[in-house]
């Protein structure tokens, strides 16, 4: 065996794409350290536009941060509650026993991004200085 093949042996089988200002990169990264999945992550700069970079744009199609790569299967997926899904199908955490428990987890994740998380994201760039509030907010 071959030291890159002993390498890739030894990966974590997830790999996260993403940055930390990202709040769904976040949702990601916490759902894989909570069902202790180990994963590497790789930071996205998305500064210098890496998140459109021909090579990153042929895995994820939308161009945005997060992407998780499975390497067991060599699957790129892309949108976070889309991820969360497919991690809870193939870890078997967190998805819920019965179709009423997964119902009720997607309206949950769904009822987050449609209404709690836009106003958090908003908030914590105000707090990061990237976003601007007017001063009564404060």
């Amino acid at each position: 065996m071959t030291a890159v093949a002993a390498d890739a042996l030894s990966a974590p089988r997830f790999l996260l794409h993403g940055i930390w200002l990202s709040g769904p990169t976040y949702k990601v990264a916490l759902f894989l350290s909570l069902a202790g999945e180990a994963f590497d992550f790789e930071l996205v700069n998305l500064r210098e536009g890496a998140h459109k970079a021909p090579a990153y744009v042929a895995r994820q199609r939308y161009g945005q941060v997060p992407l998780l790569e499975d390497r067991s299967n060599g699957r790129a997926l892309c949108q976070a509650a889309s991820i969360l899904e497919y991690l809870a199908d193939v870890t078997g955490k967190m998805g819920g026993a019965s179709l009423d428990e997964r119902i009720r987890a997607r309206e949950w994740m769904f009822w987050d991004y449609d209404r709690f998380a836009v106003p958090i994201y908003r908030c914590r760039g105000v707090k990061l200085g990237f976003r601007q509030a007017p001063e009564p907010v404060f």
